[in-house]
């Protein structure tokens, strides 16, 4: 299976403090981010990527054949094809040796988060997934949920509160 090529959007330039809902698919879409060694892996090498090109991981959901991430850059230098890039190779690499074979594929869906948009949202649809897909009965029971940014129970805290709350920075 091919690859969809990459769709940017015109004149953004895709550098500086934006964040962005990111996904990124397993070779085949092999159902490999289902052993928690592995994606503690698989998320600690992505985590360090962002740390290494100036993006923090806001929230990220590892599922069976994909990998969801809310990241912020954080500077105006944060460029997204260089995070992409380096935690996908750091992941893919250090997945690729405990299982023996390829791990992501080629490419990645983004979108750009408007400075509107309200995070919690996206939050909240990034954890919903593994109980979209039948996978848990609510968010906080999938293991596979975490932050670079915040403790599990933060995070989830954070998406139920009202909304005063100050969004994260």
């Amino acid at each position: 299976m091919e690859p969809k090529p990459m769709r940017r959007l015109p004149q953004f330039p895709y550098t500086g403090p934006y964040r962005y809902s990111l996904t990124f698919c397993t070779e085949r879409r092999a159902p490999l981010l289902r052993n928690p060694g592995l994606v503690d892996c698989v998320c600690a090498q992505i985590l360090r990527a962002a740390t290494l090109t100036g993006y923090a991981v806001v929230v990220y959901c590892a599922m069976p054949d994909h990998m969801h991430l809310l990241a912020d850059g954080r500077n105006s230098g944060a460029r997204l094809p260089g995070f992409v890039q380096r935690a996908k190779q750091l992941s893919g690499y250090y997945g690729q040796g405990l299982i023996g074979r390829s791990f992501w594929q080629v490419g990645y869906h983004e979108r750009v988060l408007r400075p509107s948009e309200d995070i919690r949202e996206s939050v909240r649809y990034i954890v919903n997934n593994p109980v979209r897909a039948g996978l848990a009965a609510a968010p906080v029971a999938y293991p596979f949920i975490g932050s670079g940014m915040y403790s599990r129970d933060e995070l989830f805290d954070y998406i139920q509160v009202s909304d005063g709350r100050t969004r994260p920075s």
